[in-house]
């Protein structure tokens, strides 16, 4: 190889002709180059960058429909969630529990686990950590707890929880969790609301008040014909604040009598000309009034007439109607035997004081001695089948059955008085002496009647706060309530009477029949001539629980087919009925 220095220069001379064809035809490729085609490099990475940029919006555009999909569902959880809420807040405190039987529900995945600790963590939604006791009973109003709801084609799973959290002020109150899930695009997603309900009254306060004779003051006595009679009453709020008006319906005789309303404003149950003034006049229904009562304020007043000028039975009624709601009402019976004769072993109630003027002021009138009536002899032996302690499920609260006006022979009445305390009065007095004059106990005329007292005698209970009946199950959980009667055919053995036992509800304006029950004697008689039989009747609840509001009476009653006698409100004859309850409330 030789050096460079070796290697031989050639020198090119280019003519100008040529030198100006050659740029001629260089200068005509370029011009023509637009007509040539891509290169294959060049149309891949195109369509590389093409796909690249709508992969990227077909991911966004499926992203979006995902998020939107998957925020419907979620406001759609959250409305099942919200109504879920709001029915449990419509149930009353006391019944807001869940149900033994429903605690291992299948659908629920923490069934098992969640009735076997009775227990729930709302905050990690199992039972384990922090976990809280379930507020639960053998009937319960959240039942079931878990189910399956189809909206829109989508299946959710809604579960709820009823715990009763602790803290250290130990304040009573309970938490409601209420959980809905479900599946969407391979995952399992779920929406939770807790909160915590406290026993509260919400919406209007209902009346609530007693009204009763002043310090168990008698509303039975005797009176001279066109002498002024005179009672005392009580009137006392357990409630919102209101007012309430005080009416009068007479019985007998026909022809009604007017009564004046005096406060008694010393509250020593003596009328005091100088001191105890009118009850003032409701200007709406032109009744007397006790004004407005604040909460757990009391009145105290009389009720003065002129009795009738005819001899016989005074039957006056005394209501007292709230101002507020007027289909709440207490009504109070009177029973004065009008008579020629004196008022023997007589007791001024209420008395009149004296005054330093001549002004007349009602004289009451003095409460004649009580006859007691021959008792009744050894009783027989019980008949019915008493329920046994293993079909009484929940809680059996006993409720004894008295006459209004013990100690004392009276008229036959209705609406008598209940209390959850056992007689202590050992004599049995004249409960109807409009009906008998002189026998023991109440007689009932037998038959349908009009439904009067002749014919069905009838116990009122104000239940003091909300509770629920249980429901009447089948086998180990069966549950009834029953009622325990003293009867007598006054010395008929032959007697085949057939007892009628009915529970109702009294709520307001509303009667509903909560259980009925029935004793028919056999067809060889009553078999006691000489006193009275223990008859149990079985109360047939329903299927479904019932809940009984604060406020709301129970009433019982109690007929026969045939003429018999009752005995109750003593301690041989503590006639009374009993009802099984959950745990909460129970009146």
């Amino acid at each position: 190889m030789k050096p460079l220095s070796s290697v031989r220069r050639i020198k090119v001379s280019v003519q100008p002709a040529e030198q100006s064809h050659m740029l001629s035809r260089l200068r005509r490729r370029l011009l023509l180059r637009g007509d040539d085609g891509f290169t294959l490099i060049e149309a891949v990475v195109a369509l590389t960058i093409s796909v690249i940029v709508f992969m990227a919006l077909s991911f966004a555009m499926i992203g979006g429909a995902h998020e939107v999909l998957l925020a419907q569902q979620n406001q759609q959880a959250g409305d099942v969630v919200n109504q879920v809420v709001e029915q449990a807040r419509s149930i009353g405190y006391d019944s807001l529990v869940m149900q033994d039987s429903d605690l291992a529900n299948a659908v629920d995945p923490l069934g098992s686990a969640v009735n076997g600790c009775k227990c729930y963590n709302p905050n990690g939604d199992s039972v384990s950590g922090t976990t809280e006791p379930l507020a639960h009973a053998t009937v319960g109003t959240v039942v079931p707890h878990a189910k399956k709801l189809n909206l829109n084609g989508l299946n959710y799973t809604v579960r709820e929880y009823v715990t009763t959290p602790t803290d250290s002020k130990g304040a009573s109150y309970k938490r409601l969790t209420v959980v809905a899930s479900w599946t969407a695009l391979g995952k399992t997603h779920s929406r939770v609301y807790s909160t915590f309900i406290s026993s509260t009254k919400r919406g209007l306060p209902l009346p609530n008040f007693k009204f009763t004779a002043t310090n168990g003051t008698s509303l039975t006595g005797c009176a001279a014909p066109n002498s002024t009679i005179g009672y005392s009453f009580t009137v006392k709020n357990n409630g919102a604040r209101d007012q309430w008006l005080i009416s009068s319906t007479q019985t007998s005789p026909a022809t009604p009598v007017a009564w004046s309303y005096y406060i008694d404003a010393n509250n020593n149950g003596v009328f005091d000309a100088a001191s105890d003034l009118p009850l003032s006049t409701d200007p709406t229904s032109g009744l007397p009034t006790t004004g407005l009562l604040d909460p757990n304020g009391k009145l105290n007043f009389f009720a003065f007439a002129t009795a009738p000028s005819t001899t016989g039975l005074f039957q006056v009624s005394f209501t007292a109607t709230s101002g507020a709601i007027s289909t709440y009402q207490q009504t109070l019976t009177s029973n004065t035997t009008v008579q020629s004769a004196a008022c023997t072993g007589a007791t001024a109630s209420p008395t009149p004081t004296a005054t330093a003027t001549a002004t007349v002021t009602p004289t009451p009138t003095p409460t004649p001695s009580i006859s007691t009536p021959t008792q009744p002899g050894t009783s027989c032996a019980a008949v019915g089948t008493p329920l046994t302690a293993s079909s009484k499920n929940g809680t059996s609260v006993s409720y004894s059955l008295y006459n209004p006006n013990e100690p004392s022979n009276s008229a036959a009445s209705q609406a008598m008085p209940v209390l959850k305390t056992t007689p202590t009065q050992t004599t049995l007095y004249n409960y109807s002496t409009d009906l008998d004059a002189t026998s023991a106990g109440r007689k009932l005329i037998g038959g349908t009647g009009d439904g009067t007292a002749r014919y069905v005698a009838t116990w009122t209970y104000g239940m003091p706060s909300s509770s629920t009946i249980v429901a009447n199950g089948n086998g180990a959980n069966a549950s009834n309530g029953e009622v325990s009667v003293y009867a007598s055919t006054g010395g008929d053995a032959s007697a085949t009477p057939t007892f009628t036992a009915t529970l109702k509800m009294v709520n307001g304006a509303t009667t509903t029949t909560i259980a009925t029950g029935t004793y028919v004697t056999p067809s060889g008689g009553w078999g006691c001539s000489g006193g009275f039989h223990k008859v149990w009747i079985d109360l047939s609840l329903p299927s479904s629980a019932t809940t009984v509001p604060a406020n709301a009476s129970l009433v019982l009653s109690i007929s026969s087919s045939t003429a018999t006698y009752l005995a109750y409100g003593t301690t041989s004859f503590p006639m009374e009925f009993s009802l099984p309850y959950t745990t909460a409330g129970m009146g």
